[in-house]
């Protein structure tokens, strides 16, 4: 079994040098009549890391899935982690962490302090004896919410999940009533993307993911936790000298800079700020604060052979209130698995 085993590895890392060595040749060819980047999604990219295909110690944080733009944390099913892994590993611990979130201020609040005064503390909605749940505890104290949320398990196999609900809010909305003025007290998925979710498997250590986007969703986001995802890029707007910063054309462009000859996925996420009824006009008010999300956008490109690509992207303001417009941007492997985003640009758009 075991030379049956090690045959079919070399196999596979054979077929990927085919792979790469005619990857190499085609965007070499591509990129030389399109230096700046290659718009399709269509490309044979470089395999850094061949060893991503085998077995992996691997889980799914999904967060709202398949709800809509106004779902909220707040009810029965919000979360939901598997273990995918494929060898027997158990996942012992998790560890959501808000504070990396494109929107921020937002917080676990379990007391109903921090954010509106509906409160919800852990509520295992599915899984807690299955995976041997044992506690849940929070760090990180903010504006008397939390950015960190712990879970400890003793028996979470492969093809198990764990499912439950929680409070998430955003702090801007201290002592409203719920949901919120524009429903921003409903937190979904979307508006989490960007979090760091981590997780620890018994006998292999912690790795980590980060929440983004969930395909197919309006709301919904989800973090893929394994080893081997793409690295972060950098990113900046072209002819913006610092960020955040208010601009008065929708037109922009950005410049990447990451991972030759790899997708960029960018996704821009207009917020607004909304505090009507609330009291002194919103609790702890930054400047570019953003409380909801209204709608989103997604562009995908590919970064040519030095791991550069422009991409340009169109901002919107569908709300008096609206137009401030969070960009995420990260890499996706040949895999389909995105890695962590670069710090989030915020562009609120006047017009």
């Amino acid at each position: 079994m075991t030379k049956i085993v090690s045959y079919f590895r070399v196999f596979i890392f054979v077929m990927l040098g085919l792979v790469v060595l005619l990857g190499g040749i085609m965007i070499t060819q591509a990129s030389q009549s399109t230096p700046q980047v290659l718009t399709s999604t269509l490309y044979l990219p470089i395999i850094e890391k061949p060893e991503a295909l085998l077995p992996s110690s691997e889980a799914l944080l999904q967060i709202t899935p398949a709800g809509q733009i106004n779902a909220s944390t707040f009810a029965p099913g919000s979360f939901v982690v598997t273990n995918l892994a494929t060898h027997g590993k158990r996942i012992t611990a998790v560890t959501i962490d808000l504070s990396t979130a494109g929107f921020p201020d937002m917080v676990f609040d379990p007391l109903g302090i921090a954010g509106d005064v509906v409160a919800k503390d852990l509520s295992i909605d599915a899984g807690q004896f299955t995976t041997g749940f044992t506690s849940h505890s929070f760090s990180q104290f903010h504006d008397d919410g939390y950015d960190v949320l712990h879970l400890t398990f003793t028996n979470f196999d492969p093809g198990e999940q764990f499912v439950f609900s929680i409070d998430v809010d955003p702090t801007s909305i201290r002592g409203t009533s719920a949901p919120g003025p524009y429903e921003s007290g409903s937190v979904a998925g979307l508006e989490l993307s960007g979090a760091t979710v981590s997780v620890t498997f018994a006998d292999v250590g912690t790795l980590s993911g980060y929440v983004y986007r969930q395909p197919g969703s309006v709301g919904g986001g989800q973090a893929l936790i394994r080893d081997y995802l793409p690295p972060q890029p950098s990113a900046t707007a072209v002819g913006v000298p610092s960020v955040p910063a208010v601009v008065n054309e929708a037109n922009q462009l950005l410049e990447v800079n990451g991972r030759p000859r790899t997708k960029v996925h960018v996704l821009i996420i207009e917020g607004g700020l909304f505090t009507d009824g609330v009291a002194n006009g919103g609790f702890d008010i930054d400047p570019f604060e953003v409380n909801s999300a209204l709608r989103y956008q997604e562009v995908t490109a590919v970064t040519n052979s030095d791991g550069f690509a422009q991409i340009p992207i169109t901002l919107t303001r569908s709300h008096p209130d609206g137009g401030r417009n969070v960009i995420l941007i990260a890499h996706e492997n040949p895999f389909g698995h995105i890695g962590q985003n670069a710090p989030p640009i915020l562009l609120e758009l006047q017009n």
